[in-house]
Formats: structure tokens, C-alpha cells, sequence
């Protein structure tokens, strides 16, 4: 991950990446899905705690993840194509 202080809209803004792993039943290693992401944290300047967390440019295996659709239904839906091959629909 890399974490930076972004002055201008002085909120903090993780990049990071993660490989998730389905069970075996679901394919496991062979249907593996890379995720990658921004979390940006946005807090108040007096007391210092976090107020706000959210997450931008999320992709899931190099595709973009829209809003209406959400991270959860993104994940299912690839690890669908996944189980029933590429070609599948």
C-alpha cells in the first residue's frame, strides 16, 4: 500500500491492492479476483479523529467498479464468470 497526505483536500488517501482467494468449492486459486483501490479518510481538524472513510477508483480484475452496483455484487459476478469459464453466460 502507499499511504499520502493530500494537502489540498487535507484528507489522507490510501492506495492498496489485495488478491482475494474463493473456497474451493467456488474454484478457488484458479478463479483468485485482484482488487485494487483507493481509501480516502477525511477527519476533523481539531480533534484528529476520523469522521469519514470512503473508497475511489475501485477496480476488480482491471474493471472498474460502478456505484449502482456496489463491491459485494462486483465480487459475486466475478467469481461467477470465474466458475463457469469465460465463455459462459
Amino acid at each position: 500500500f502507499r499511504l499520502v497526505y493530500d494537502c489540498a483536500r487535507k484528507s489522507i488517501r490510501v492506495s492498496w491492492n489485495a488478491i482475494l482467494v474463493p473456497r474451493s468449492i467456488y474454484g478457488g486459486i484458479r478463479n483468485q479476483l485482484h482488487v485494487d483501490g483507493i481509501s480516502v479518510y477525511e477527519f476533523d481538524r481539531e480533534s484528529g479523529l476520523i469522521n469519514q472513510h470512503r473508497v475511489e477508483h475501485l477496480l476488480i480484475n482491471d474493471a472498474p467498479v460502478e456505484a449502482p452496483q456496489g463491491i459485494f455484487r462486483a465480487i459475486a459476478g466475478e467469481a461467477m464468470v470465474g466458475l463457469n469459464g469465460p465463455d459462459a453466460e
